[in-house]
């Protein structure tokens, strides 16, 4: 009897299979998980919860396969989940432009590091993405400094960016 038991779940959009993924927001959610194979085991499952890469070296099966190898990488490693979340800083960014006033260079220069850190991410290049997000912070508490923006107005991204940042190094 084994002593561990272990399953991942890709969740797609209905209708689509893992051979219709090109991109990281073509997946809905990835879920792996290990367990201790024990009537005992805890019932909250989120305890158990690992990445694919941790589940194929535990199980020594390539569970991805049919993804394109970057984002078979990038979703094995769990970078696909912080390249999601930058969709939510985007969503901040645009919030600054109208509330704080940023101007439309302002603006697109954000974004172009949120857009290309998440091309990295989707790729499972963490080291560039993380890089790209650094930026993005640097810009950021220039732009505080100067005044263009609050130190206020400026947490919220600067807080998720980091957050980000943390998961990924």
């Amino acid at each position: 009897m084994p002593a561990y038991v272990w399953k991942v779940a890709v969740i797609l959009p209905r209708n689509h299979r893992l051979s219709d993924v090109q991109d990281f927001r073509d997946i809905d959610d990835v879920i792996a998980v290990i367990m201790p194979n024990d009537p005992t085991v805890n019932s909250d499952w989120k305890t158990y919860k690992t990445t694919v890469d941790e589940v194929e070296r535990t199980s020594g099966y390539d569970l991805l396969s049919l993804l394109p190898d970057k984002l078979e990488s990038a979703v094995e490693s769990n970078l696909i989940f912080a390249a999601k979340a930058l969709d939510q800083a985007n969503v901040i960014v645009g919030s600054l432009a109208t509330n704080a006033g940023l101007n439309a260079g302002e603006t697109n220069a954000l974004l172009a590091k949120i857009d290309a850190a998440q091309k990295q991410l989707a790729i499972g290049n963490a080291t560039p993405a993380a890089n790209q997000l650094r930026a993005l912070l640097n810009q950021l508490d220039a732009m505080v400094s100067s005044g263009r923006i609050t130190d206020a107005d400026a947490a919220p991204l600067r807080s998720m960016i980091q957050g980000v940042i943390d998961s990924i190094a």
